[in-house]
């Protein structure tokens, strides 16, 4: 049943390819499978050629595989080698693929113009706005989430935060706009990640 479902979700997401956005080489599905827990869906950003990063709630407590799949879809399989629940960031180890990866950009601005996009519904789809603000999420006092006035949807979590072609940020959710960790606390979240 699981395989099954699995391959619903390439089939649909190869047909719906056709009316979405282009995606970038290295913005990636990841698909998570568990016997117990059923399956989670999300996005991530190869960022090395063997390290992706997405959302800790994506791969959260999970014991089963992880499957990251590139928009030329070849799949890899991935190991959870690091996650942080507080900035919602996961890195995942795959083999070396032969892809160029997303650049880290700067830490963005308020008032710029980024880029957000992801797998939500199964197929690529991105929307830009402004960066309404930088806060705190707790008694860290470093505003290292950022709210930008754009939507994403169910799935999209993972997904990259652009600006200039480089990685300013991650999604984490949405609500009033979308909400993400920038590249600050991404930054050091991959300190030690080799």
């Amino acid at each position: 049943m699981r395989r099954i479902l699995a391959a619903f979700v390439l089939v649909f997401a190869f047909v719906s390819q056709a009316i979405a956005d282009v995606p970038p080489a290295n913005v990636t599905r990841i698909l998570v499978e568990d016997r117990d827990k059923g399956m989670s869906f999300g996005t991530g950003t190869l960022i090395r050629s063997d390290l992706v990063i997405t959302n800790w709630h994506v791969v959260k407590d999970r014991g089963g595989t992880v499957r990251v799949l590139f928009p030329d879809w070849s799949v890899s399989i991935a190991k959870v080698v690091k996650t942080d629940k507080l900035w919602d960031l996961a890195a995942l180890r795959i083999e070396p693929v032969l892809l160029p990866p997303m650049e880290l950009g700067e830490k963005p601005e308020k008032g710029d113009l980024v880029t957000v996009g992801g797998y939500g519904s199964g197929w690529y789809k991105s929307g830009s706005g402004k960066i309404l603000k930088f806060y705190t999420p707790g008694p860290n006092k470093t505003d290292e989430v950022i709210q930008i006035d754009a939507r994403v949807r169910n799935g999209d979590s993972g997904g990259p935060i652009i600006k200039d072609g480089k990685l300013v940020g991650v999604i984490f959710g949405s609500s009033d706009g979308t909400y993400g960790s920038h590249i600050v606390p991404v930054r050091k979240f991959l300190r030690g990640v080799k």
